[in-house]
């Protein structure tokens, strides 16, 4: 029997835009940013919420919601589910969130670098030579890629159509060069939108910007970054490369129309 490749993802690009047990600015109480339940509402399994009374040490299961005026003492207690000193508060939001993804910026949601990057384990004895076991290689991929390395490896085509239907043709290439220590032949630039945030990147440069969501959404002014210089998004060139901002943006724009990213479903700001 054939050895086959297997791909994993490390996902280090960490979601916490909310603590767990994070009191909302409307007095609901967010459980690790999935969802917020109403009173009487059910809670997230495995996960215990409890109200602490003042001036001593009644616990009892709190109820759904919790109004301001109850959260001094708000504990959040998890179920064999993470390590912690027992009853202790567990808070994974904003700040965890981009330590976990330190050096790089934001988290899971953005286009920045925290947001987007993470590890891909590749094994494959049949197919990478036993001297590259081991090898660490830097060139970005993309997870559209992966589609478009199974059908390398397999040896077979990509159809056009499918049940009579036309399809949409892959975005991605081939992965399969850097198992061997080559250049991936990618001949367009790699592209990010979610949830407003946006990104390109060619070569060593970057375009990135973040978007907010809301009525009316916003977006924000798009930065620019050498990668080969400052991965960790700290220094904008936008100002310093007004004429590649232009062409970034306009290669953005134009997949965006033909991704079918655009138009966008919301109504934004004036100036946007």
């Amino acid at each position: 029997m054939k050895r086959t490749l297997f791909c994993a993802v490390v996902l280090t690009a960490l979601t916490g835009h909310l603590s767990a047990g994070e009191l909302c600015r409307d007095g609901t109480i967010d459980l690790f940013g999935l969802a917020r339940y109403p009173e009487g509402g059910k809670l997230v399994e495995g996960v215990e919420l409890y109200e602490v009374k003042e001036g001593g040490g009644l616990r009892v299961p709190a109820a759904g919601v919790l109004q301001a005026d109850d959260a001094a003492g708000l504990q959040v207690r998890t179920v064999d589910r993470l390590p912690r000193p027992e009853d202790t508060f567990i808070g994974y939001g904003r700040g965890w969130a981009n330590v976990s993804n330190t050096p790089f910026r934001e988290y899971k949601h953005f286009s920045h670098e925290g947001g987007i990057s993470t590890p891909l384990i590749v094994h494959w004895p049949d197919g990478i030579d036993p001297a590259r076991q081991g090898k660490l290689v830097r060139e970005p991929g993309h997870v559209i890629d992966i589609m478009a390395t199974c059908v390398d490896v397999a040896g077979v085509e990509y159809p056009l159509r499918f049940a009579g239907h036309k399809i949409l043709p892959l975005e991605g290439v081939s992965l399969r060069p850097a198992f061997s220590g080559g250049p991936l032949r990618r001949a367009d630039a790699l592209y990010f939108e979610h949830h407003l945030n946006c990104a390109v990147r060619d070569g060593d440069w970057k375009l990135v910007r973040k978007g907010r969501l809301g009525r009316p959404c916003k977006l924000l002014p798009w930065e620019l970054y050498d990668m080969s210089k400052d991965r960790s998004e700290l220094h904008d060139l936008s100002a310093k490369h007004p004429e590649k901002v232009a062409e970034l943006s306009g290669k953005w724009e134009a997949w965006a129309a033909r991704a079918r990213v655009k138009p966008w479903p919301w109504e934004f700001e004036e100036g946007r």
